[in-house]
């Protein structure tokens, strides 16, 4: 049977990221749909459970740089568990770029794409048309993404459960 597999990610970086590990360009993760929204400030509405057809999985990829306060997060959860689904949580600590440069050969962010700003790295990863090569040089790798240990000490990062083995 096969896998039903959802990505709720925080942003057009995570998903731009997710979709390309996924693919079969790269096969790093377990495949499935992706779609942003951020489990942090935003509540999983009722069109958005109804569209999940029979999950096995639900994989919720966030930052935890500006977390304010959990009741939208922990809202989130209590929706979620009520499809039966395993929810694997990937929090970044602190942020998505944090785990870009602990996953890569590079000691700043900027230097994967030359840029000067947090923000001009955001726009030309998700707007790289070779981004897979732009990883592998500088030896990008998926094992180390979403493993530090959060400050949101009742959740894990569990991120071995995502990996295509």
């Amino acid at each position: 049977m096969k896998q039903r597999v959802y990505y709720f990610v925080e942003g057009q970086c995570e998903k731009t990221l997710i979709d390309l590990i996924k693919s079969n360009e790269f096969n790093l993760i377990v495949p499935g749909v992706c779609k942003v929204l951020n489990v942090l400030t935003h509540k999983i509405s009722t069109f958005d459970l109804q569209n999940l057809k029979a999950p096995n999985k639900i994989i919720l990829i966030y930052d935890t740089d500006e977390i304010d306060n959990l009741d939208i997060l922990q809202f989130n959860l209590s929706r979620l568990k009520k499809t039966k689904a395993k929810i694997i949580n990937l929090h970044s600590v602190l942020s998505f770029e944090d785990e870009i440069v602990r996953s890569t050969n590079v000691d700043s962010l900027n230097k994967i794409f030359k840029t000067s700003s947090v923000s001009d790295f955001k726009i030309k990863f998700i707007t790289c048309k070779n981004l897979k090569y732009k990883l592998e040089s500088r030896d990008f790798d998926i094992n180390k993404m979403w493993i530090t240990k959060s400050k949101l000490s009742f959740l894990q990062n569990t991120s071995r459960e995502i990996l295509n083995s």
